[in-house]
């Protein structure tokens, strides 16, 4: 089915109406989605000659609009790729001391952060739970058992998010006989939707995390502290070449075959013992608080396992070992 306008979109191409029906056909165009889809294939060089007859075609005006066309998608691009590095680097103007200056470049981290606040909140942890907390990445806190995650979280979300702003910001600048407003609302729904995904991927890499950490599958590395009420000193780091020797292979051995509770414990504020902060494949991380005449391992989120006696032997001897040399 035709629009009655459809004739008068060549006109209006080409301005040859009048102001008050230039008026009357920008605002039809914005309703009618068959004259939107009319309006895009007549600037679009490779529809041109299978749309219309070239001799209702002035090619000069018409090329002038394809041209205008693809400036116009460069532009939109160009913002979008600037709003994504303005974006990478807006955590570092949260800082900035110039009012001005932060209220805008830092705006896409402020965003993020309340973005990511919606579906993640809970997993920020209590001031209590940071104590103690030897290696903090500079992230927003969401993922605070994968370090890699929670960085990423903090540099790509910001970044995404001045990205889709920028590319509205370059679509309301483009002329709007060739890229009609209406779209934006479009893009608003698959800005929406990416953002979603994006969240759920951050989900289900933080849920695997946690999911290895509670089996303590795939660990890379354990620094061992010991502690003592409010002070805490380091031992050692066992990292993955070291975790290959057989007295600390079987340290490892006998972390991995603790048995969980299913009660849940805070984590102590007042320890005394070992503290051993755990690194597992793929950016995982947790502290393990191990007392000194207890049987049992309580992790930062609360878990609680029973241990063997072996693995309080096994780390006094290298603390000792440690102290001798």
């Amino acid at each position: 089915m035709d629009c009655k306008f459809k004739d008068k979109l060549i006109p209006y191409l080409e301005e040859k109406l009048s102001k008050e029906e230039m008026q009357i056909i920008e605002a039809h165009i914005d309703e009618c989605e068959l004259c939107q889809k009319s309006l895009d294939d007549l600037i679009k060089k490779e529809s041109l000659n299978i749309l219309l007859p070239m001799e209702e075609i002035e090619d000069e005006i018409l090329i002038e609009r394809i041209k205008i066309r693809k400036s116009g998608v460069r532009r939109i691009i160009l913002y979008g790729v600037l709003g994504f590095i303005l974006g990478l680097f807006s955590h570092y103007y949260t800082m900035d001391k110039f009012i001005v200056t932060k209220a805008i470049m830092a705006l896409p981290y402020k965003l993020a952060e309340f973005g990511l606040g919606l579906f993640f909140s809970n997993n920020v942890l209590s001031p209590w739970q940071h104590m103690g907390y030897h290696h903090v990445t500079p992230g927003m806190g969401y993922f605070p058992f994968n370090r890699v995650l929670d960085f990423l979280a903090s540099i790509l979300t910001p970044a995404i998010l001045s990205c889709f702003g920028a590319l509205i910001i370059g679509y309301l600048f483009s002329d709007k006989r060739v890229f009609q407003r209406k779209r934006i609302l479009r893009f608003l729904v698959t800005a929406v939707s990416v953002f979603l995904i994006w969240i759920v991927i951050l989900h289900g890499i933080y849920a695997f995390t946690l999911d290895k950490i509670d089996k303590f599958e795939g660990i890379n590395d354990i620094t061992i502290y010991s502690v003592n009420i409010g002070s805490s000193s380091w031992v050692m780091t066992i990292d993955k070449e070291a975790l290959q020797e057989k007295k600390y292979m079987k340290l490892i051995e006998q972390i991995s075959n603790a048995k969980k509770k299913f009660n849940k414990a805070g984590y102590p504020e007042e320890r005394h013992g070992f503290e051993l902060s755990i690194g597992f494949s793929g950016g995982g991380n947790m502290l393990a608080y191990v007392e000194d005449d207890s049987e049992e391992m309580i992790m930062q989120n609360g878990t609680v396992y029973t241990i063997s006696y072996d693995v309080i032997e096994m780390l006094t001897d290298i603390a000792g070992g440690v102290g001798d040399e």
